[in-house]
């Protein structure tokens, strides 16, 4: 037998403080303020940057399926703590959520 195709990711689920997300490739998050954006998807990792702003020393965060980053907003001492769930494609995620 053949394997099927590998699909080309585009969307993550995260956990932000506690609560779960689907994220669009190039969508802001959280859903309460957009402060990051989903710049880049490979498979089993998730590469965001900051919305309005830039991360001390600039760049963008790889964030690896299973493990967490806390993030804080100097500005206003908001902080975020981001897991990355899963990375896939949206026709995926129906098969994810029933597991």
């Amino acid at each position: 037998t053949t394997a099927a195709p590998a699909v080309a990711p585009t969307i993550a689920i995260l956990r932000v403080n506690g609560k779960l997300q689907t994220v669009a490739l190039a969508k802001r998050f959280p859903r309460s303020d957009g402060a990051f954006v989903l710049r880049s998807l490979r498979p089993g990792r998730a590469t965001i940057a900051v919305a309005d702003g830039a991360f001390v020393g600039g760049g963008t965060l790889v964030l690896r399926v299973g493990r967490t980053k806390t993030l804080v907003n100097t500005a206003t001492d908001a902080r975020y703590v981001v897991t990355l769930v899963f990375v896939g494609a949206e026709s995926q995620v129906t098969r994810f959520n029933s597991k």
